[in-house]
């Protein structure tokens, strides 16, 4: 009985290591998220991607690299942590960037 006890104590404990040492991991990813609303989600085939902020440091860099390189529709509204920008907006990790087709009011 003392052999399990020990055995589950040291399954415990390597338990809690691993767990704080995938906490460390995944607290030190960087990452710039992407979104895409509406008509863009429907022609583009996806509601968004995670990116590595790596070489990328404005909005239009944020939609080329998460569209693979496709051309962004004319009046595509922007919004980089839900305010209005440009696409010359700079980003960076940790950053949300949103794209959604022009509003239209009736």
């Amino acid at each position: 009985m003392l052999s399990d006890h020990r055995t589950t104590h040291s399954a415990s404990r390597l338990r809690i290591a691993l767990q704080g040492h995938i906490d460390s991991i995944l607290s030190g990813i960087m990452s710039i998220t992407v979104k895409f609303f509406a008509s863009l989600r429907e022609s583009i085939g996806s509601s968004g991607a995670v990116l590595a902020p790596d070489g990328i440091t404005t909005a239009a860099e944020a939609w080329t690299a998460a569209t693979d390189g496709q051309q962004r529709p004319p009046n595509t509204l922007i919004a980089v942590n839900m305010e209005y920008a440009g696409a010359d907006q700079p980003v960076k990790d940790g950053d949300e960037v949103a794209f959604f087709p022009p509003v239209t009011g009736g």
